[in-house]
């Protein structure tokens, strides 16, 4: 999130930065060092994106119902509207709706006195407990003794349990082993100071390529220092080999000859109608 309050994607706005240093949306200056995490939309997307492809299909079952429906309306003999035959696809919706309407009363039955839903996991936690839980589902972390405990006592089988332990006390280890050092974000060099001798020292020292022009070295060396403080931003940070491959990659792209193409040859293949598959795919992939 830029210091003006726009929320980008990590990769996407240290590029753009790199290129004019404004914020793409208002065009405000902004500098890279400023940039901090937006935890909240973060979130937001760790729960909607697994969610993703249900709530589309819904969304099209409920379209498919109301056309469905609108279609079906008979006129009778008299001219006079009849009740509209009921599609398959609203059957399907209606029990659907009476399905998850029964699951919401079963859950309810179930909860004990002074517990809530969680929204995330659907499980009954205690009020003053809730809240540590939630965060826990959004981010993965481990629960606390007191929670777990709350949970297992109404819900978990006694292996469920066992197992639950297990992963608990595998967790605790494992952040025990982790060393506490953490990568630290690469700054962005002063190309201006440094001669051609101490830039590819500097790439050299990081594992890069060095061949090239000086201008093709500050571009590399550019978009590595973007990859590598981005993937500081993850959840689940890549390696630096697997970096290195995006870099290559990058390299690659940026061998290959530019093609120059004219407005005029743009307006001519829009006109042509030579895009429209391709409008279509983006639409249906959106």
């Amino acid at each position: 999130m830029t210091s003006c309050g726009h929320t980008f994607c990590s990769i996407c706005i240290r590029r753009a930065l790199n290129v004019d240093g404004r914020c793409p949306a208002c065009r405000t200056p902004e500098e890279e060092s400023k940039l901090r995490k937006n935890l909240l939309v973060e979130d937001l997307l760790e729960v909607y994106i697994p969610l993703r492809d249900s709530l589309m299909r819904y969304t099209d079952l409920r379209k498919n119902t109301v056309t469905d429906s609108a279609s079906r309306i008979i006129l009778d003999s008299e001219g006079e509207e009849t009740e509209p035959v009921q599609s398959q696809s609203s059957r399907r919706s209606t029990r659907l709706s009476r399905s998850t309407k029964t699951m919401e009363e079963d859950a309810t039955n179930k909860i004990p006195a002074g517990h809530v839903l969680c929204p995330v996991c659907n499980k009954p936690f205690h009020l003053d407990q809730i809240e540590l839980h939630v965060d826990s589902c959004l981010t993965g972390g481990v629960e606390s003794d007191d929670t777990a405990r709350t949970r297992s006592q109404y819900f978990d089988t006694p292996d469920e349990t066992q197992a639950r332990a297990s992963r608990h006390n595998s967790a605790i280890m494992k952040a025990d082993e982790a060393t506490t050092e953490t990568p630290k974000r690469l700054p962005k060099p002063n190309y201006a100071v440094m001669n051609d001798t101490k830039l590819r020292r500097s790439m050299g020292e990081l594992g890069l390529s060095t061949s090239g022009t000086r201008a093709i070295l500050q571009k590399r060396y550019t978009e590595y220092i973007a990859l590598w403080n981005s993937n500081l931003d993850s959840k689940q940070p890549k390696s630096k080999r697997d970096l290195l491959r995006e870099l290559q990659a990058w390299d690659r792209i940026q061998s290959k000859a530019s093609i120059k193409v004219t407005n005029e040859e743009i307006d001519a293949a829009h006109k042509n109608g030579e895009y429209k598959d391709n409008f279509k795919d983006l639409i249906a992939q959106g």
